[in-house]
């Protein structure tokens, strides 16, 4: 910024001045030939007053005047972001939004660097948004539109139902053409924006293409992917929590175990602010979903809205778990219940109470249903802070794929069937048998030194897995 001041500083009182004779002076009619032109009145061989002068294509305009003798100057630079007037006609400033030098001419601030030419606008371009809402109607950036010598024609195009406007100032408070999609003739320094309605599915784009006399910008728009959510498949005695960030460890330790992606926060409250889901979480424009690929909420504000569209109550490893109790401290809209009752901040199983919900719950009671004892075993929800995670073993459109296992108490296999709406693609047994393990049980780590599972001479039972993959 200061550089090009100086630069154009120095271009501007560096010119060779005009013979005395021919020297216009403010008001002196300049032609159409000369627009944008400066000339430089006076000096050391003209003591006295000196100007600069700008050329807007009918009369010469002053932009400086100083005393050559003592050096004193109107000039201006960079610090005047208000409106023109008479009282500043002949002003200059730079305007950073433009990047371009402008004068005042008593009305509107001009342009004093020559356009571009014709039709061809200096460039701009839109930032593309993503993790948006589904179906949502979502709007760009104000950019300004520069370097044109005259009106140009804008038009879009794209998927949405893109629309334009154009305004008269940066923050569209005066607005030229209001939304739509018909062809508008647009200025030398006036504003563009566009909008569009978002996908309805989950990470899907659609983009918009706007454009300006010959230049052409695009603007995606990327509704977000899913965020998993679970009911942990341990439990934990309120005061061994180890507070709220240690029970976003436990939640951390149950993703990676099961081979989820991505980073795992808890939804409880020890009854700080700061500590709420509201305030830690990254609030979600995309849907959250089981493991098992049921949606919970389709964003941050349905998830927060006092009801749930699914109950969580699917463990990491896509087991069912519902009609268990959680720990929480936490209302529906994810600031914590009340100071006292978590447990001494998650730390002490002689804490009064601590907060909780119920996994089968798709009202408040998910998250806020009652008191339970410090010492009681509950379990907690965690939820995905990124897009997209994912298990182990996904399906290719990432539509939802989970592994299904049970142990029956057979040597052979029975593999375990899909939920309706999902296809079992793939199944396996796991290792040779295990011992005296239910179906309830779930899997069991390996402690042998041999390698093997559980064996004993009884009853013998074998862990059969499927993989179901979303239809």
């Amino acid at each position: 910024m200061r550089l090009k001041a100086l630069v154009f500083a120095a271009m501007l009182f560096t010119a060779v001045p005009a013979l005395a004779q021919e020297a216009p002076q403010p008001g002196t009619a300049c032609s159409a030939g000369e627009i944008h032109r400066t000339q430089h009145i006076g000096g050391p061989e003209n003591p006295g007053t000196g100007y600069s002068l700008v050329c807007n294509g009918t009369n010469w305009k002053l932009v400086t005047e100083w005393n050559t003798a003592t050096a004193q100057s109107l000039f201006q630079v960079d610090n005047d972001t208000g409106a023109c007037n008479s009282d500043k006609l002949g002003r200059m400033r730079y305007d950073d939004a433009l990047d371009t030098w402008q004068y005042c001419d008593g009305t509107n601030w001009v342009d004093l660097i020559p356009a571009s030419g014709g039709n061809t606008p200096l460039p701009f371009s839109f930032t593309d948004l993503s993790d948006q809402s589904a179906e949502t109607l979502v709007s760009s950036e104000i950019v300004p539109i520069s370097g044109i010598s005259a009106s140009v024609q804008v038009t879009i195009t794209g998927s949405g139902t893109p629309e334009f406007r154009i305004c008269n100032n940066f923050d569209c408070s005066t607005v030229d053409h209001t939304w739509g999609t018909t062809a508008q003739n647009i200025d030398n320094g006036q504003f563009l924006q566009m909008r569009l309605t978002t996908a309805s599915t989950k990470n899907t784009t659609r983009n918009a293409v706007v454009t300006v006399g010959t230049a052409v910008a695009s603007w995606r728009v990327t509704v977000a992917d899913r965020r998993l959510v679970f009911v942990t498949s341990t439990t934990y005695t309120g005061g061994a929590i180890d507070g709220v960030s240690g029970a976003d460890d436990l939640c951390q330790t149950r993703a990676d175990a099961a081979g989820l992606t991505g980073s795992f926060k808890a939804w409880i409250s020890d009854g700080t602010t700061a500590n709420n889901p509201s305030s830690r979480f990254t609030q979600a424009g995309g849907p959250y979903e089981l493991t098992t690929g049921t949606v919970v909420a389709n964003n941050w504000a349905d998830l927060t809205d006092g009801t749930l569209d699914s109950a969580i109550n699917y463990n990491e490893n896509g087991v069912s778990a519902s009609g268990n109790n959680v720990w929480t401290n936490t209302g529906t809209g994810g600031a914590y219940v009340t100071t006292t009752n978590d447990c001494t901040n998650w730390t002490s199983t002689s804490g009064t109470n601590g907060g909780g919900g119920t996994s089968s719950g798709t009202g408040s009671s998910w998250t806020n249903q009652t008191t339970y004892a410090c010492t009681s075993s509950n379990r907690l929800y965690c939820f995905a802070q990124n897009s997209g995670g994912s298990g182990a073993t996904t399906d290719a459109d990432n539509e939802g794929s989970f592994t299904k296992c049970q142990v029956k108490n057979a040597a052979s296999a029975t593999y375990p069937t899909c939920p309706s709406g999902y296809t079992r693609i793939h199944t396996y047994a796991m290792g040779r048998t295990y011992s005296g393990l239910s179906s309830a049980n779930g899997l069991m780590p390996d402690n042998t030194t041999d390698g093997s599972w559980f064996y004993t001479s009884g009853t013998e039972s074998t862990v059969a897995c499927a993989v179901c993959e979303k239809d």
